[in-house]
C-alpha cells in the first residue's frame, strides 16, 4: 500500500532511502519513454525538422528533392495568438457580508503576483508546451531576496522532459499520484555552489562517471544519471508523500487536541488515532543523497500544476495537437517532393535514337545538351533522334495535394475562417459559424488551461488548515498598487498593524493587523468572460448596436465597456451634467411654499431621476465610432 511505502522511505537509513528514490524514479522515465520519444518529434515538426535521416539520405542519393512545407506551426502560432487574446482571469466571492473588502483586497494581491511574475508569459509559454508535447507544468514556489529579506512568490513554466510522474498517476490534479520527480542536467560546479558541504562527493562521482564509461546506465539512448555528452549529472528533485499515525484527543464538547495531554484533560477526553499525510522532498545525484526535508509548503501539495491537452489517465498516452497531425504532415511533404522532381525531369525526358545511328560523342553531346534552348543536333541516317512526350502533370496530384490541407484542418479543428483563408464569395454570416465551429473544437483544451489556472489560485491562496503561498509567506506588513473599481490605480496596505486603543487595566496598547492575509476566507472561480481586449471590443460594440436600435443603455456603461483612457473623465462630465439637469428642473418647478422639502403637501412635485437624454446617447455613440 502507498502508506506504507511511503512511510518507509521516509524513515529509512540514507543509503536505503536513496536507493528507493533511485528506482521510484527509473520507475517513472522508463514508464514514459515512448511518451518522450514521441513528445520530442513532435517539437521537431512544429520546428520544421519532418524528415527522417534515413529518407532524406535515400532522396540525396537518387538527387531527388527533401522538400519540407511546414503547415503546423502557422495552425499552432494560430491557437497561441488566440490563447493570448481570450484569457480567463481568477474571481474571488465572498462568502459571507463581511468578506466583501477582503474579496477586493485578495484581488487586488493577486493581480498584483501575477503581474509581477509577468504570468502571462509564463501561461501562453505553458500552452504552448502542453499542445505541442500533451503536457505543460506551472512550478510555483517561494525564494528568499537577498537585497531586501523579503520572500518573493515565483511562477515559472518547466519543461515538459525535466518533470516525471508516479506511473499510477490518473488525475489532472496529481492527487493520486505518490511522487513527482523534477530533474535537470546539471554542471558539477552548479551543484557543489548550491550544496557546498557536498563538494567533494560531487567531484569523486563526476570523476568516476568520465573515467568509466562502463558505469553510465542508461534506458533506451538516454542516459540515467550521467551525460558524457553534456559532461553534466543529472539532478533530481523528488516530491513524495508521507504517511503517519497521530494520536489524538476529543474532549466531551468536541474540541480536539494533539501532542502530550494529561490530568483532567485526559481523563474527561477520548484518545483516537488518524492517518495523517504529508510532503517531503528528496534531492540527490547519481548515488549521493543531498538532503529530504520536509515540505515548506503548508498547502499539502505538490508545487507543481500540470496542464494538460488530451489525456484520459486510463492507460493512454498523452499528446497534444501536433500528435495527430504529422502522418498528413508527412504526406503533405512527400507529394510535393515527389511533383518537385517530376516537374525536374519533365524538361529532359530523353531521346530515342535508332541503333548505329549516333556515334558515342554524339550520344554524350545529346545527353548533356539535349534540353538547353537552341542546341543543334546532327544526326547520321534517315531516322533523327525523338524525344519523349512531355506529359503534363497528373491533375490527381493536385487533387490529393488538396486532400492532405484538408486533413490536416479537419484534425485541428482550426479551419479556413479561423485563419483567414477562407474564399472571399463567402458570406459573413457564414464565415462567423465556420469560427464558431472551430473555436468549439477547441474548447476542451481552453478548459483544461482554465482548470490548471484554478488549481495555481487555490495553491496562492490554500484553504482552511492548510494555507497557500501567499498566506505563508507574505506576512510582512506591504504595499500593493492595484487598479480600482473606477479605473484607477490605488495602493492597499496589508499586514498592517493597527493601534485600536489602550488597554485600561494593564495600559498596554491594543493592536489589530489590517488586512491581515492569513484569516482571508473565500471561493475562487475563474470568469466565463474573457477580460481581453478583443472581447471587450466585442462587448462595446454589441453596447452601441443596441442603443443605437433603441435600447436605453446608460452611457456609463458604454463608456465602461470602452478602452478609451479618458471614459473616467467623460463619465465625471456626464455625472455633472446630469445633476446640473436635475437641479434646474427643480428650480424651475412652481405651485409650492419657497423653502418647503419636495413630496410634502404644498410642495412642488420631485422631479424624475435624469440622466442624458437619447440626443447625448447618440452624439457620445457618433463620437466614440469616429
Amino acid at each position: 500500500m502507498p502508506e506504507t511505502v511511503t512511510k518507509q522511505i521516509a524513515d529509512l537509513p540514507d543509503q536505503e532511502k536513496l536507493g528507493l528514490l533511485r528506482e521510484r524514479f527509473k520507475s517513472a522515465i522508463t514508464a514514459e519513454s515512448e511518451w518522450r520519444r514521441e513528445a520530442r518529434e513532435d517539437v521537431e515538426f512544429y520546428a520544421g525538422r519532418q524528415w527522417d535521416d534515413s529518407d532524406k539520405e535515400a532522396l540525396r542519393k537518387t538527387r531527388r528533392p527533401c522538400l519540407t512545407i511546414n503547415k503546423i506551426r502557422p495552425m499552432l502560432n494560430l491557437l497561441s495568438g488566440y490563447q493570448r487574446l481570450n484569457r480567463y482571469d481568477p474571481e474571488f466571492l465572498p462568502r459571507t457580508g463581511d468578506d466583501l473588502e477582503k474579496v477586493k483586497v485578495a484581488r487586488g494581491v493577486t493581480k498584483y503576483l501575477l503581474d509581477e511574475v509577468q504570468f502571462d508569459y509564463v501561461e501562453s509559454d505553458a500552452a504552448l508546451k502542453s499542445w505541442l508535447t500533451g503536457r505543460g507544468w506551472y512550478h510555483a514556489y517561494w525564494k528568499q531576496d537577498w537585497h531586501t529579506g523579503e520572500k518573493n512568490i515565483v511562477i515559472e513554466s518547466v519543461s515538459p522532459f525535466d518533470v516525471y510522474v508516479d506511473p499510477e498517476c490518473t488525475k489532472d490534479d496529481l492527487s493520486d499520484a505518490e511522487y513527482l520527480c523534477h530533474a535537470r542536467w546539471v554542471g558539477k560546479e552548479k551543484v557543489k555552489q548550491v550544496f557546498p558541504e557536498a563538494s567533494d562527493w560531487v567531484e569523486s562521482i563526476v570523476s568516476r562517471y568520465d573515467q568509466s564509461e562502463e558505469e553510465i546506465e542508461c534506458i533506451g539512448n538516454e542516459p540515467l544519471w550521467y551525460s558524457v555528452e553534456l559532461q553534466k549529472a543529472r539532478l533530481v528533485t523528488m516530491w513524495y508523500r508521507h504517511y503517519e499515525t497521530e494520536e489524538y484527543w476529543v474532549m466531551p464538547d468536541g474540541t480536539e487536541f494533539t501532542g502530550d495531554v494529561r490530568g483532567m484533560l485526559a481523563e474527561v477526553g477520548e484518545k483516537r488515532k488518524r492517518s495523517k499525510m504529508s510532503v517531503r522532498c528528496g534531492t540527490f545525484i547519481g548515488d549521493l543523497l543531498l538532503e529530504d526535508l520536509e515540505s515548506p509548503y503548508r498547502h499539502g501539495n505538490f508545487p507543481y500544476i500540470l496542464v494538460n491537452s488530451y489525456w484520459l489517465g486510463e492507460g493512454d498516452m498523452p499528446a497534444g495537437i501536433v500528435r495527430d497531425l504529422k502522418d498528413p504532415q508527412r504526406e503533405l511533404n512527400k507529394r510535393r517532393s515527389q511533383m518537385t522532381h517530376i516537374m525536374n525531369t519533365m524538361a529532359n525526358r530523353g531521346w530515342k535514337v535508332k541503333k548505329g545511328t549516333m556515334t558515342d560523342a554524339e550520344k554524350n553531346r545529346l545527353e548533356s545538351m539535349g534540353a538547353t534552348p537552341g542546341v543543334v543536333i546532327e544526326y547520321q541516317g534517315d531516322t533523327a533522334p525523338q524525344e519523349f512526350a512531355t506529359d503534363q502533370i497528373p491533375s490527381v496530384f493536385f487533387q490529393v495535394d488538396r486532400q492532405s490541407t484538408d486533413d490536416l484542418r479537419e484534425i485541428s479543428g482550426i479551419n479556413e475562417a479561423m485563419l483567414g483563408t477562407a474564399p472571399s464569395s463567402q458570406s459573413g454570416r457564414a464565415k462567423e459559424l465556420d469560427q464558431r465551429q472551430a473555436v468549439t473544437h477547441i474548447t476542451l483544451l481552453f478548459d483544461q488551461m482554465r482548470a490548471a489556472k484554478l488549481r495555481l489560485m487555490r495553491q496562492l491562496w490554500g484553504r482552511s488548515g492548510a494555507p497557500g503561498l501567499i498566506p505563508q509567506f507574505y506576512t510582512e506588513p506591504r504595499i500593493f498598487r492595484i487598479i480600482g473599481e473606477n479605473g484607477q490605480p490605488q495602493f492597499i496596505g496589508v499586514n498592517q498593524p493597527v493601534q485600536m486603543g489602550v488597554n485600561p487595566i494593564t495600559g498596554q496598547a491594543i493592536t489589530e493587523v489590517l488586512n491581515d492575509l492569513s484569516t482571508f476566507d473565500f471561493d475562487v472561480i475563474i470568469t466565463d468572460t474573457p477580460a481581453t481586449p478583443s472581447q471587450r471590443t466585442a462587448a462595446f460594440y454589441a453596447l452601441l448596436e443596441m442603443a443605437k436600435v433603441g435600447v436605453p443603455v446608460p452611457p456609463d456603461m458604454i463608456l465602461e465597456a470602452s478602452d478609451l483612457p479618458q471614459k473616467e473623465e467623460m463619465k465625471s462630465r456626464m455625472m455633472a451634467a446630469a445633476q446640473a439637469q436635475s437641479q434646474a428642473a427643480q428650480s424651475q418647478g412652481g405651485g409650492g411654499q419657497p423653502g418647503m422639502p419636495a413630496g410634502q403637501p404644498g410642495a412642488p412635485p420631485m422631479p424624475p431621476q435624469q440622466g442624458p437624454d437619447q440626443g447625448q446617447i447618440r452624439r457620445i455613440i457618433e463620437g466614440m465610432r469616429g
